[in-house]
């Protein structure tokens, strides 16, 4: 099972961190506990216009 934050535009290294910051933060206020390292998921290509792109910043729960 995962948990999953979605966001637009480039994923460069800084807004991926703050996106790591706001579902650390989401998981931890609901006392979900994650395991292993967070991934990107890219959904469009690199000549996408930069408002259109769709991201996805992933992380596995522990789950029962």
């Amino acid at each position: 099972m995962l948990a999953v934050i979605k966001f637009r535009g480039h994923a460069h290294e800084h807004d991926i961190g703050e996106e790591e910051r706001i579902l650390s933060e989401t998981l931890a206020r609901k006392n979900i506990l994650s395991k292993g390292a967070p991934f990107l998921m890219r959904y469009n290509s690199p000549f996408m216009p930069g408002l259109l792109r769709h991201n996805e910043l992933g992380i596995e729960i522990a789950g029962e």
